[in-house]
């Protein structure tokens, strides 16, 4: 059985329009967590390395900042977006109360859970989505960071914190 969009939602909801702002919403803090990450650590790149007098670029000896401290603040838009899926959940609920009063519909209904289900479906989905995302993109991360650095330049115990992360 093929399920649409509006069959989850409460009754009267435009839920072309829920599908454009969830996907602008997922697909904002994505790119926003990615460029985070990379201004961060290009920065931090940039404080490891100095310029000579001729502009030849060499290590002037510092180390690189742990991981958890180059991600810091990549995954903030992540957490906004899922407040925002919580605060869209009890606006699904509160929608029934309001206009045509569907909430009196909703509670004659066979299947007790179809008011729970309407409310809750969609934003839970997108807070799973969005810790998948973060736990990958955490991965992606990981991966650039220790290929972007150069080795000698790594603190002591730099695995050890990278593994902490989760």
């Amino acid at each position: 059985m093929k399920y649409k969009l509006s069959d989850v939602l409460p009754a009267g909801s435009n839920a072309l329009l829920v599908k454009k702002l969830i996907a602008a919403g997922y697909i904002l803090s994505a790119v926003v967590s990615i460029a985070s990450f990379i201004f961060s650590l290009f920065d931090s790149l940039g404080e490891i390395y100095s310029y000579s007098e001729s502009g030849e670029k060499y290590l002037n000896g510092t180390y690189m900042k742990y991981f958890a401290h180059v991600r810091e603040n990549s995954f903030d838009i992540f957490r906004l977006l899922i407040i925002l899926m919580l605060l869209f959940a009890v606006y699904n609920f509160i929608s029934h109360y309001m206009g045509s009063k569907s909430i009196y519909t909703m509670r004659r209904l066979r299947n007790p859970a179809e008011l729970m289900t309407r409310c809750l479906f969609v934003p839970v989905i997108m807070i799973i989505a969005s810790i998948v995302t973060v736990l990958i993109l955490n991965l992606v991360f990981i991966g650039a960071y220790v290929l972007a650095v150069p080795g000698e330049t790594f603190l002591p115990y730099w695995k050890r914190d990278i593994w902490r992360v989760f």
